[in-house]
């Protein structure tokens, strides 16, 4: 199989940080046809991580949609070639308006002794099935000068998904995790891997209750069928437990 092939992408910004985004394979007419399928492997965080497409008519397009870059795998199979795999770190740009307002959102100034005190950065593990609640919550955090990193933006080329996830954990002030019928096991691996490292966890449980209720200062108990205003509203209330427990500026200068 050529050596010519590789993985494009487009992606379009939708606005409160989340893109809708394809990848496809590119290359010659002659060479697309020794292709038969296209495996697809996603973040875990996708419901459906692996994906198989047969649909040479559009190069073996991936449709999706989500919040950050990570890096896509493609196993590409055919009759009379070993596989080639392929590795695509997927690219998701800000349009020039909203890199204006994230820059200014994520400004950070100098310290009396000029040096860079970072904001504080809470990572937020979970499953793509509450996507709605993390993106209320990470709105809220960052109104309140916190960084957030997410699974999807952990992966660094080169890395494994499991070394990259430990390098996000180890370099965040704190970590959220999101949990619900819908999550898996890897939420609570990461929230395990946390711990120990002795990182504090918070950990927002979605579950049918009236409202949003806090078992301690760790624990929150949200509604899942909250509408999008009672939503916002809990998780700027969760937003303010968190950043009024983390250090200002995070208490350790990075950079």
């Amino acid at each position: 199989m050529s050596s010519n092939l590789r993985i494009a992408q487009s992606a379009n910004y939708m606005g409160d940080d989340w893109w809708r985004w394809s990848v496809w394979i590119e290359g010659s007419r002659e060479d697309l046809e020794a292709v038969d399928s296209v495996t697809w492997h996603l973040h875990p965080t996708f419901s459906q991580p692996v994906v198989q497409s047969i649909s040479r008519a559009d190069k073996f397009r991936l449709e999706r949609q989500g919040w950050g870059g990570f890096t896509i795998r493609a196993v590409l199979k055919g009759r009379r070639s070993p596989p080639l795999r392929l590795n695509h770190d997927l690219e998701l740009v800000y349009p020039e308006r909203a890199m204006r307002s994230a820059s200014k959102d994520a400004y950070v100034s100098e310290s009396v002794a000029g040096t860079k005190a970072h904001e504080p950065i809470v990572y937020i593990c979970y499953s793509l099935a509450d996507s709605d609640v993390v993106r209320s919550l990470s709105a809220s955090l960052r109104k309140r000068g916190i960084k957030v990193e997410l699974p999807e933006g952990a992966a660094v080329s080169g890395d494994s998904l499991e070394l990259s996830v430990q390098r996000s954990i180890e370099s965040s002030d704190a970590v959220v995790a999101v949990t619900s019928a819908a999550s898996g096991d890897w939420v609570d691996l990461e929230a395990s891997l946390a711990s120990k490292m002795s990182k504090r966890v918070f950990n927002v449980v979605l579950d049918r209750i009236v409202a949003l209720t806090f078992a301690n200062d760790l624990v929150f108990h949200l509604d899942r069928g909250s509408n999008p205003a009672d939503l916002a509203e809990a998780a700027d209330e969760i937003a303010d437990r968190i950043a009024g427990v983390l250090p200002p500026g995070g208490g350790v200068p990075r950079g």
